[in-house]
């Protein structure tokens, strides 16, 4: 490497095993002198990959719920339905539930959380979630029941 150690000491943080986004990446270049290696980026660059809000923790109206495992993304329409949430963060008969995607208020990057308006006792109560099943129309129907919340496939 031709770097020295207070470049490397000094150096932009990046945690490990967790996504780097471009942003992060356009912030290392120039710091290392590295040359760009990437075409002209068109569009908004606050853009993300999906999977970085994997491990965000979520926050319902009474206090943090658990934290990010999964996006379901429904294969007709290639909209994202579902976020999987492991409750193991607080619960601990901690369980996988499904949150609609629906039910987010917004997603703080910075703090790495994801604002849902469901509280703690519902999602503590809430249809447990097994990845290992389809979802399907009926396990949909309970599970937008249980919150009392419009069907979106009803277009309510």
């Amino acid at each position: 490497m031709n770097l020295t150690k207070e470049q490397i000491e000094k150096s932009p943080s990046i945690e490990a095993d967790k996504p780097v986004s471009r942003q992060y990446e356009a912030e290392l270049i120039p710091y290392y002198g590295w040359p760009i290696y990437w075409q002209t980026e068109e569009g908004d660059p606050h853009l993300r990959s999906m999977k970085e809000v994997f491990g965000y923790n979520l926050k319902a109206l009474d206090g943090e719920i658990g934290h990010a495992e999964d996006l379901i993304i429904d294969d007709e329409t290639w909209t994202v339905r579902y976020m999987a949430v492991d409750t193991s963060n607080w619960n601990p008969l901690s369980k996988s539930v499904l949150i609609s995607t629906g039910w987010i208020t917004g997603i703080d990057a910075n703090s790495r959380f994801v604002n849902v308006d469901v509280t703690k006792e519902q999602v503590e109560n809430s249809p447990e979630y097994d990845p290992g099943q389809p979802i399907n129309r009926e396990n949909e129907t309970v599970l937008f029941d249980y919150y009392g919340r419009a069907r979106y496939w009803e277009g309510k």
